[in-house]
């Protein structure tokens, strides 16, 4: 919350503002009739339920803030600041003539969505889409469903955006605005938020237990993770069923209050509110219902006026993924999934196919869709993106493991076509169980016929099966972390073992080291992000380059790095000047970063989803980039499951684009 300032204060403050102002008046006075215009058309047609849009041309003018001192950030403003200096003997003798500070600010505050820079750093200049965005944003407020989902593919800045709406967010008697996001991404928030913002707007970081709710309050701005509130949300059930307990039966000692920052219930509705924005980043990453992830966000939401969705890949992987987003709205009918799929989609004629939108049903969606969802083509921003190539290197597997991996796929198919022909049972009954288990034999069969693809070692060890086979949402950019660092000292031990001889050697090791090599001979000043599900095999990858290709700079960015230390790997990824890779896991797949230093991206094998391929692209296509970008995959000849998987992926990806294309503005 601002302190009131000191009376001498208020005068310098007042006389600066003054100076400003003159020194703008001849801009103003040209620019009154088209800003006058403007917020015509904005008030009139743009406020309105959904985010529905109409051109924004580029914020003109001085652009005022809740508190706009000595904040001159960029060689913008060196005019004005010369004319202010040339005004100020002026200004002190026309004191009678300045505007109270109050009603200054009250006026230029309601004007939010015209000169919707407010609260930004001086030549912070945003793109005409970012600022459409923004007032997007501000206009969900008063629309029927508190919120939106800005689906703007990777590189359009939907930061700068949500930051805009924030800054000019009412924040009068009103706590903080909180952002969630991936855990690697909080830091980048943070960093953006100071870097955009004007010092006036006070940003904190809490992922760690050390924040007193107080102190929350005290700032604008809050930044934190998904899996931070889901630790706190457990820690509150935990302490509400012990008291339970406790009360029932008292025996030793009362259980003890848990520390919370978020939920403490500190903040109430009348007297100690949140700010009016809760912005959930990366929000596909909460589209699983069931996950504790998406129950916490789900209770955190209820606190705040308007809940703004960040998202590229709004339909992850299936079309009613949309559900888990839409949950976060309001003013919408559909409380449950199995309503949700219904109303947008029919049951198929053979009972087990797979239920889509289709004819009146997709209408109904896009029309829907339409109304929340706030997309923008990729055009938007082609004059600032280089060009583009991508590249499928195909290679030979050994027979052995090309017969032994298609013989696994194979007996995978076998028992899905036997659990399909069953169909699907519910409940807890002894049948219900039969078909889990004969699911996840199935599921087990899949994994180790990928694992033979990929090299020899993967297939020995059980616990990294385990690991993706645990409960949960697998989609969570945090959740290798739960899997490499589980059984680190096993993972420690097998590397050791591969590195005194050749048992790194694989044919995909060989062919992603021979199209690294390939690349750099060609261009050798291009960085390399090299990218996988499988940490443990980015980790042969990396002893792979130590024994032939020494010279080449190695980074390694996953779940083994922790969340404070992997700002600095990038910082130190971007600073070499050396031949450098860096190795990306999927799951930690950089979302929300970018890493336009690097302009090459090799994607080991295939990914089930095309979302996770557009992600990894995202980080170095984006704006700001102006180097080419190359795209390699690498797949195994005649390998059944890598070509299993393509086909899925393309199969739901046509899906999706069918609502999404309907959806996005031409």
């Amino acid at each position: 919350m601002n302190e009131l300032p000191s009376s001498q204060g208020l005068q310098d403050d007042l006389r600066g503002l003054e100076s400003h102002l003159l020194a703008a008046a001849r801009h103003l006075q040209e620019a009154t009739i088209t800003i006058d215009k403007r917020m015509a058309v904005i008030l009139q047609d743009n406020l309105q339920a959904g985010p529905a849009m109409v051109d924004v041309p580029e914020s003109e003018g001085l652009l005022f803030g809740n508190d706009r001192k000595d904040d001159h950030g960029d060689q913008d403003d060196q005019d004005e600041d010369d004319n202010s200096s040339d005004n100020d003997e002026d200004s002190d003798d026309d004191e009678d003539d300045m505007l109270d500070k109050a009603e200054l600010e009250a006026y230029f505050n309601g004007l939010e969505n015209g000169i919707i820079g407010q609260g930004l750093k001086h030549g912070i200049h945003p793109f005409p889409h970012q600022v459409e965005a923004a007032a997007a944003m501000l206009s969900a407020r008063k629309s029927k469903f508190k919120g939106m989902i800005l689906a703007d593919r990777p590189g359009l800045g939907k930061t700068l955006s949500s930051l805009m709406a924030i800054a000019a967010s009412d924040r009068t008697g009103r706590g903080p605005c909180v952002v969630v996001a991936p855990t690697s991404c909080c830091s980048q928030w943070v960093a953006e938020a100071r870097r955009f913002l004007s010092n006036a707007v006070r940003v904190i970081l809490v992922t760690t237990e050390d924040v007193s709710p107080v102190e929350v309050y005290s700032h604008d701005l809050v930044v934190t993770s998904y899996s931070h509130l889901a630790a706190e949300i457990s820690r509150r059930r935990r302490f509400e069923r012990d008291m339970k307990e406790f009360t029932r039966r008292p025996r030793g000692c009362e259980p003890k209050v848990p520390h919370l920052s978020l939920f403490s219930g500190f903040y109430k509705p009348k007297s100690n509110p949140w700010g009016e924005f809760l912005i959930l980043d990366e929000a596909h990453t909460i589209k699983n219902t069931n996950t504790l992830s998406h129950f916490a966000v789900s209770q955190f939401r209820d606190n705040f006026d308007t809940c703004i969705m960040l998202s590229g890949t709004p339909l992850d992987n299936t079309w009613q993924d949309g559900f888990g987003l839409v949950s976060m709205l309001r003013g919408h009918p559909f409380s449950t999934l199995p309503l949700f799929v219904n109303t947008f989609s029919e049951e198929p004629k053979n009972k087990r196919g797979v239920r889509v939108p289709d004819g009146d049903f997709l209408d109904r969606s896009i029309q829907f869709f339409k109304a929340v969802l706030l997309r923008r083509p990729q055009s938007t921003i082609n004059d600032l993106l280089p060009p583009l190539t991508r590249h499928r290197i195909t290679f030979p597997l050994p027979e052995i493991e090309l017969v032994h991996s298609n013989k696994l796929f194979k007996k995978f198919t076998d028992a899905a076509g036997k659990i399909d022909r069953g169909g699907q049972s519910k409940g807890k009954g002894s049948k219900h169980k039969q078909t889990r288990e004969d699911a996840a034999e199935a599921f087990s069969l899949l994994f180790q016929s990928q694992q033979i693809a990929y090299h020899p070692q993967l297939w020995s060890v059980p616990w990294l099966e385990d690991g993706l086979l645990d409960p949960g949402d697998p989609d969570d950019p945090d959740h290798d972390s739960l899997c490499c660092d589980r059984d680190a000292s096993t993972r420690t031990e097998l590397l050791s073992q591969l590195e005194e001889g050749e048992g790194w050697r694989s044919a995909r090791v060989e062919a992603v080291l021979r199209t690294v090599m390939q690349h750099r001979h060609a261009r050798p000043g291009d960085a390399i992000l090299v990218v996988d599900e499988y940490v443990l095999f980015l980790s042969i990858l990396k002893v792979a380059f130590r024994k032939l290709h020494p010279e080449t700079k190695v980074f390694s960015y996953d779940g083994s790095i922790p969340a404070d230390v992997r700002s600095c790997v990038l910082q130190s990824f971007r600073e070499t000047t050396e031949p450098k890779v860096m190795l990306l896991s999927r799951g930690a797949r950089g979302v929300g970063l970018n890493i336009q230093c690097a302009n090459v991206v090799i994607q080991c094998c295939p990914f089930w989803k095309q979302t996770w391929e557009d992600q990894v692209i995202g980080r170095v296509y984006r704006p700001g980039q102006s180097m080419p970008v190359f795209v390699y995959t690498i797949v195994a000849e005649g390998c059944q499951i890598e070509a299993h998987k393509e086909m899925r992926r393309d199969e739901k990806h046509a899906i999706n684009e069918k609502i999404l294309d309907g959806v996005t503005s031409k």
